[in-house]
């Protein structure tokens, strides 16, 4: 299969599900949705080549200490980044952003609403594609967060980093059901 075959073939997939999934809207969000998860798929499929199709170099396992300490209290250790990575979503940064390429001010936006309500097919892309963002994604593939390397377990940083997928999640989840 030639690279303009699978290039045909990924654009005839994400058509056909962002005809499902946009219904009478015709956004371009949810085709953007669609390409942003099937990248992240690829990212994780990537991190099983990368090891072998094993997860022993990932560092899934319960924290440690250099001293031989295991998982129980250092467990802890974790909502003091999951606060403090809360607490830094709240400092005013003026980096530029691109307006259309916000999920926030989707979210925002009456549009977004109307294009999210009622849209389980969309809510669950949205999930999966978060899923494979912070759990199955960027953690495994760098293990360079701080959290990660100072306790020696990828957990760490996947909690931390997933925290601002929950609350979208839940904020989106709102939103579907109003």
């Amino acid at each position: 299969m030639t690279l303009p075959h699978i290039l045909r073939l990924a654009g005839s997939i994400t058509a056909g599900a962002d005809a499902t999934i946009a219904g009478k809207h015709g956004n371009l969000i949810p085709t953007l949705i669609v390409c942003l998860t099937a990248g992240l798929i690829w990212q994780f499929v990537l991190i099983l080549l990368l090891n072998g199709f094993s997860l022993r170099n990932l560092w899934l396992q319960r924290p440690s200490t250099s001293d031989g300490r295991h998982g129980g209290r250092l467990w802890l250790w974790v909502l003091p980044f999951v606060l403090g990575f809360g607490a830094l979503q709240f400092i005013p940064f003026d980096l530029p952003t691109v307006a259309n390429h916000d999920f926030g001010a989707f979210l925002a936006a009456e549009d977004g609403r109307d294009l999210l309500r009622g849209n389980w097919g969309l809510y669950v892309l949205i999930l999966v594609m978060m899923i494979f963002n912070t759990v199955l994604g960027e953690e495994l593939l760098l293990l360079m967060a701080y959290p990660t390397k100072r306790w020696r377990s990828a957990w760490m940083g996947i909690i931390v980093h997933s925290t601002q997928s929950v609350v979208l999640a839940a904020v989106t989840l709102a939103i579907v059901l109003a």
